[in-house]
C-alpha cells in the first residue's frame, strides 16, 4: 500500500512513482500507457491495469494537464520528505 500524494503541482515533485523510478511527467504517462516491463499478470496477488492504448496527441494533452495543476501558492523549495 502506498499513500497517493495530490496531483497539484505533481510538475513540480520529481522523481515520481513509490520507488522514483521515473524522471519526467511524460515517462510516467509512456509506462501507463504501454505497461512495458510490467510484471506478467499471473503473478500472484498481482493487479495489472491493461496499457491506455493512448495516440501521441492523447499523450501530449495528458502531460500539459498534469503540467497545468502547478500555481505559484506552494514554495517548492520547502517541500520534502515528513520529519521522522
Amino acid at each position: 500500500e502506498f499513500k497517493t500524494p495530490s496531483l497539484r503541482n505533481v510538475a513540480e515533485t520529481a522523481p515520481y512513482m513509490h520507488n522514483g523510478a521515473f524522471e519526467t511527467l511524460e515517462e510516467v504517462v509512456e509506462f501507463y500507457d504501454t505497461r512495458v516491463n510490467v510484471r506478467p499478470s499471473n503473478v500472484p496477488g498481482e493487479r495489472i491495469l491493461e496499457p491506455l492504448g493512448l495516440t501521441e496527441e492523447e499523450r501530449s494533452d495528458l502531460v500539459a494537464f498534469l503540467e497545468s495543476l502547478t500555481d505559484d501558492y506552494l514554495d517548492m523549495g520547502r517541500v520534502g520528505p515528513p520529519e521522522r
